[in-house]
């Protein structure tokens, strides 16, 4: 590999065509975008149809930098991908060719709990637990990317919990090997396929790439000119810092807005606008909810994530209601954030429902029974109690159709079944298709991301037995962790 300090070698078209790697670094920034048009330039040589590929750290790098040559002297026949994108597109089809599928977070946690079962080694004490299961899942994703040789070192010369670790990790990729491929798989498999990329290929601004990202584009250098534009620090940059005293983290959050709008009257763009914090929780949820109440347009992470949205927590809440027996402070708490509908159109009264039980003396599990029908029984003597008494009916209903629903909390059954109680649970709870159509935007959005997990997790009974309720809410809770995170659109 030759460094050409701040200017890109000249590459002849003979060399072009046998293959070069050349490597620029040059600043963050606008010097990096103009690194970036004088790289295609040159990649193109004066034919603006010729194809280049653009390999970019994430895609909102892309669309930036897609959009900065768009506007500084044009962009045609270029193709912006992630170094996993350019791999799917190089050795996808053929690993789909031979019949294996997209690996996804659920499968490995199913393939983990697998190897443990098996041999638990060391991790025996703590082999049931899920996030042991999301420790090892995780190593086993870094170790893939890693070339066997160091692998087999680490077995030798590691220590006694790396060795657990690398013998869990091999028996993974053991049971995933026939049916399934990850990054990894399709990293190898495109390298073996890199022949057929037929473009210059310039790598922009590369933060960390991996041995496997590494070797595809060794190998696409060999036929091919590969162009490296390093990212290099700039000295810390002149300006001014203000230090603002407030009282809470919501007065942070309104004062920071209260800058945003100060610096756009002052003729700063959104665009060159940042907001940073310390943790996530609870500035990322008052940034958001401020920017959005002054009319402010944002793109970044969502400060409402997921878990949070009125499906996602439909289905955790009510999955995990009976952990301790059905209480009635639990079930409210859940009732008060997902206020169910009923067969007739309305929904459950749950502010009427509460009050009564709480009149009725209802606290457990038990106390849904016998004390609730004898509070029923009780309000049907008395003249002006007659509605309630109706509401204490319903109310046991309830209770009595979600506990059939839910099935004992230890009873195994199938990935489908549990999947099918959550398509039921969320339109039933939801008010069925029409009334789901018509949630806001955001909830439609997480709606549709819940639904794509839960179909995920119906194909898992092809390579796992029967699961605990437990088990199906710890890989279902995985997957929508692993659900991709963003608001807005980029560059906006």
């Amino acid at each position: 590999m030759e460094s050409t300090g701040d200017h890109p070698i000249p590459v002849d078209d003979a060399a072009a065509s046998e293959g070069a790697w050349t490597t620029r670094s040059t600043p963050y920034g606008p010097p990096a975008m103009a690194a970036l048009r004088a790289a295609v330039d040159f990649a193109k040589a004066g034919r603006p149809l010729t194809a280049v590929t653009v390999v970019v750290p994430s895609n909102s790098v892309g669309v930036a930098a897609r959009r900065w040559l768009a506007a500084n002297g044009g962009v045609i026949a270029v193709q912006f991908v992630t170094a996993y994108r350019l791999a799917e597109l190089l050795g996808g089809p053929q690993l789909v060719g031979a019949g294996r599928r997209p690996v996804s977070t659920p499968v490995v946690d199913v393939a983990v709990s697998r190897a443990l079962a098996q041999h638990p080694g060391m991790f025996a004490p703590v082999a049931r637990h899920h996030a042991t299961v999301s420790a090892l899942r995780d190593l086993h994703r870094e170790l893939r990317h890693l070339p066997e040789s160091t692998v087999q070192r680490m077995a030798i010369v590691g220590s006694a919990r790396a060795r657990e670790v690398i013998r869990v990790h091999r028996d993974v990729t053991r049971q995933l090997s026939t049916s399934w491929f990850d990054e990894a798989d399709l990293l190898h498999t495109a390298r073996a396929q890199a022949h057929t990329h037929h473009a210059a290929t310039i790598v922009f601004l590369p933060q960390h790439l991996r041995p496997t990202e590494q070797a595809l584009l060794e190998e696409l250098s060999r036929t091919n000119l590969v162009h490296f534009i390093n990212g290099a620090a700039e000295e810390m940059a002149t300006g001014s810092i203000e230090v603002v005293d407030v009282s809470d983290a919501d007065e942070e959050a309104v004062e920071a807005v209260r800058q945003i709008i100060a610096a756009t009257r002052a003729g700063t763009q959104l665009e060159r606008i940042a907001v940073v914090w310390p943790t996530a929780d609870p500035y990322a949820r008052l940034i958001t909810e401020h920017l959005d109440e002054a009319g402010i347009t944002w793109n970044g992470r969502p400060g409402t994530v997921l878990h949070e949205r009125l499906a996602a927590r439909l289905l955790l809440d009510v999955l995990n209601i009976d952990r301790r027996g059905i209480r009635r402070a639990e079930l409210f708490a859940v009732l008060a954030h997902v206020r169910p509908w009923r067969g007739d159109g309305t929904q459950v009264p749950v502010q009427r429902w509460e009050r009564l039980s709480r009149e009725a003396g209802v606290a457990t599990d038990a106390d849904w029974g016998s004390r609730l029908i004898r509070f029923g029984a009780h309000l049907q003597s008395l003249p002006n109690r007659t509605d309630d008494a109706v509401a204490v009916t319903q109310l046991g209903d309830f209770v009595a159709d979600l506990r059939a629903t839910l099935g004992p909390p230890g009873q195994p059954a199938s990935w489908r079944h549990w999947a099918e109680m959550c398509d039921e649970l969320l339109t039933r709870w939801l008010g069925g298709h029409r009334r789901i159509a018509r949630l806001p935007a955001a909830e439609s959005a997480a709606y549709g991301l819940v639904q794509g997990a839960i179909d995920r997790l119906a194909q898992l009974d092809e390579i796992d037995g029967d699961v605990t309720r437990q088990v199906f809410l710890d890989a279902l809770a995985a997957e929508l962790d692993a659900a991709p995170r963003r608001v807005g659109r980029i560059g906006r």
